[in-house]
């Protein structure tokens, strides 16, 4: 081997990549964009839960005159950083905010707490364990889990006060997902990441093919405007990404054997939106690239977003608050959000229509911006 001839074919490699301005730029910005956005995305909690309280225990009066009530000193303790407690008027009102969506959680203590607590304590006949109950919505399970743990800590600080008073915490009657398991939660998100990175990638890669080719010149020179060009591409690469999404969803009930409360017909139109709108994106995005090898350089700028700020793998509800209006620029955001509220809430469209319209504005303006950018390219 010849060390001379190996260090000049080195040599030249790194030129090529000095003053290739797009490799440059993905190995200076990359790393540093990676870093940053692990690093803000994964040092967040779940904070600013919104919690349905109805407080309805009663104070308790004790032989010195002192004036107790264990449910309001329990609700005292919530740590309001993580849960946004909300007054509610009756047991009803709490659970329908969860029912709506307006909530996570509904936490109903009975009327009479404070004095069951104490009758327990006397060991009264007949007396049992007073129980505070907590409704979940379990279509997500880390903020579920977040508030189990938040409600229980606040229990027994205020438990403390009175010794070791007999409460349990009654969470058994989830108000949505009462037998969910990790994977209804996480597989939505795994759907939603596969279609939009695949067809993302699929439409780039093909859309540069098309143009070193010479067939989109061809098709420039012919009588065919700009927004019949990416309207006939954009149809094509939707059946593909429309094949794609039914497999994703065949292999999540069949292999995996998510639940699906709702209408899988709905669940599979969300995801269908999904992929026509990542289509056009990859259209878009397909401009500004030359070489198949320039239209890789796009996925880092694809992943890191989606995968950190859409809710995919990590609640929106535990990014950062700077962070959040982000989520809601990337499409997959409403996406898996809509999934899990069809898949696992079983919500119908008027629901979710809100997924929808969002998908499909999202869809609408990629396909405008890539028209114009092949108008821009044929002039």
């Amino acid at each position: 081997m010849n060390r001379r001839r190996t260090i000049a074919i080195t040599r030249r490699v790194l030129r090529g990549v000095k003053h290739d301005r797009r490799s440059m730029g993905l190995m200076v910005v990359a790393p540093m964009m990676a870093m940053f956005v692990f690093g803000i995305a994964f040092s967040g909690d779940v904070t600013d839960v919104p919690l349905a309280v109805f407080q309805a225990d009663e104070p308790v009066t004790l032989p010195n005159n002192t004036t107790v009530s264990l449910g309001a000193s329990i609700v005292g303790h919530i740590d309001t950083h993580v849960l946004r407690v909300v007054p509610v008027a009756s047991a009803a009102d709490a659970v329908a905010m969860v029912e709506r969506g307006e909530a996570r959680a509904a936490l109903i203590i009975p009327q009479n707490f404070t004095s069951d607590v104490f009758a327990s304590l006397a060991g009264a006949p007949g007396a049992e364990a007073p129980a505070v109950e907590l409704r979940l919505d379990r279509s997500n399970v880390n903020v579920a889990a977040t508030i189990g743990r938040v409600v229980a800590e606040a229990m027994r600080a205020a438990v403390e006060e009175f010794g070791r008073a007999p409460v349990t915490l009654d969470d058994s009657q989830a108000v949505y997902g009462k037998d969910a398991k990790f994977a209804d939660f996480f597989i939505p998100g795994v759907m939603t990441f596969a279609v939009f990175l695949i067809t993302n990638l699929l439409t780039i890669t093909g859309f540069v093919q098309e143009r070193l080719s010479g067939t989109l010149d061809r098709l420039g020179a012919s009588p065919l405007t700009a927004g019949e060009i990416v309207l006939g591409y954009g149809l094509a690469y939707s059946v593909m990404a429309l094949v794609q999404a039914a497999i994703l969803l065949a292999v999540a009930i069949l292999a995996f054997q998510i639940t699906i409360v709702g209408s899988i017909a709905l669940a599979f139109a969300l995801i269908a939106l999904l992929a026509i709108a990542s289509q056009a994106l990859g259209i878009l995005l397909s401009a500004a690239a030359r070489t198949e090898a320039q239209a890789v350089q796009f996925i880092p700028f694809l992943v890191f977003p989606v995968f950190l700020l859409s809710g995919i793998f990590w609640p929106v509800e535990a990014i950062p608050p700077e962070l959040r209006p982000f989520s809601w620029a990337v499409p997959p955001t409403y996406a898996v959000e809509g999934l899990r509220d069809i898949m696992v809430r079983g919500w119908g469209l008027e629901h979710v229509w809100w997924a929808f319209a969002a998908l499909g504005g999202f869809a609408a303006l990629f396909i405008l911006l890539a028209r114009f950018s092949l108008l821009r390219s044929r002039e």
